[in-house]
């Protein structure tokens, strides 16, 4: 395992926890790699979020 991240959510006595698991460092590269070139897309010289970076905003 090189990457082993867990969220924990936790209300009324319960807990939700996904667990994210990556096998190999090439899944975590191409990650890193599409995050690069959306920053270098883009000529505003602001610091931008991972939520825009995947499109979640």
């Amino acid at each position: 395992m090189v990457g082993d991240h867990t969220v924990m959510f936790a209300k009324n006595m319960e807990i939700l926890e996904p667990t994210h698991r990556s096998i190999s460092h090439e899944s975590l590269a191409e990650g890193c790699i599409q995050s690069i070139k959306w920053v270098a897309a883009r000529k505003d010289g602001e610091v931008h979020s991972m939520s825009e970076v995947l499109g979640l905003c």
